[in-house]
Formats: structure tokens, C-alpha cells, sequence
């Protein structure tokens, strides 16, 4: 496979989920579309150019991340209970952190009251289904401590729902 097969192979495979972490973050579903096409369009200046990218997802999400951060910089987001107001209605599987869908919308109210990285890496563990490795990619960290940071989110969110 040639460069530009892999990446529009890369391509079609993640950019629901790109495009579902920049919703999360920011509350706008037409930001949301132009911040996935800047950070597919960065990952793809920046292979053209002739470097190397070990893992594309990650680069693309790492590069998702800045932007939103820079989009924050700018204005003030809406909250996750907005975006449920208008109609945003995400599932997480049996195997996640929160079994039962009936308690769906006080999940997000706990998840929305973490700090913003515990937010990042619940919602790319069991929303998107990252391996820790790729979380540890994105948000500039080691896998030890994003597997450590991910315990203590799980035994945060359980005692906010009194599962302990």
C-alpha cells in the first residue's frame, strides 16, 4: 500500500470517531466538522512533506486535542448538558464503565464534572475504544500512568454512583 492509500484507509476508518471527540468537546457540530477536516488536513500536509507518522489515529487525535484547546482559547464552549438538550445521545457498550443505559444522563452529568484530561481519557477509553498505548500518545503521557489515571476515574465515577 502506498502513502496515500494508508492514510485514506486510516481515514475512513477513524474520522467518525475524530469527529465525535471534537463534538464532545465542543458543544458545535459545524466547529466540529472544520476542526476533524483541519486536523485530517494537518496529518496529511505533514505526511506529504515527507515525514513520518508511527500511529495516524494517534497524530490525528494528538492534533484534534490542540486545536480544541486552541478553539477553547478563543471561545467559551457549551457543556456537555447542552449538547444532550439537543439531542446528542451517545451509548457506552456492557463493557464499559456505566452498565446500565437507563442511568445514561447521570453518567454524563458525573463525567462532565471530572477535570478536563480525566474527561479526554474516559471518554477515548470507553467511548472510542483506545488502547492505553494511544491515549498515552495523544494526551503526552506514558502508559502506566494513563492505565493508573484510568483506575482512579472508574473508582471516582463509581463512588459518585455509590457503587463501592
Amino acid at each position: 500500500m502506498n502513502l496515500e492509500e494508508i492514510f485514506l484507509k486510516e481515514y475512513e476508518e477513524n474520522i467518525d470517531a475524530v469527529f465525535r471527540f471534537c463534538y464532545f468537546k465542543v458543544s458545535d457540530k459545524e466547529l466540529a466538522k472544520d476542526l476533524t477536516h483541519e486536523a485530517w488536513s494537518k496529518a496529511w500536509t505533514y505526511l506529504a512533506s515527507g515525514r513520518e507518522i508511527e500511529n495516524i489515529k494517534a497524530f490525528v487525535f494528538k492534533t484534534t486535542r490542540n486545536l480544541i484547546i486552541d478553539q477553547y482559547r478563543k471561545q467559551k464552549t457549551l457543556s456537555l448538558e447542552k449538547m444532550m438538550e439537543d439531542g446528542f445521545s451517545p451509548s457506552f457498550d456492557e463493557r464499559g464503565v456505566i452498565e446500565d443505559r437507563a442511568d445514561i444522563e447521570n453518567a454524563f452529568k458525573v463525567i462532565d464534572e471530572l477535570p478536563e484530561e480525566s474527561r479526554e481519557i474516559i471518554l477515548m477509553r470507553h467511548l472510542e475504544g483506545f488502547s492505553v498505548k494511544e491515549i498515552a500518545e495523544v494526551v503526552g503521557d506514558n502508559s502506566n500512568n494513563i492505565s493508573v489515571k484510568i483506575h482512579r476515574i472508574i473508582k471516582e465515577i463509581k463512588k459518585s454512583y455509590k457503587y463501592d
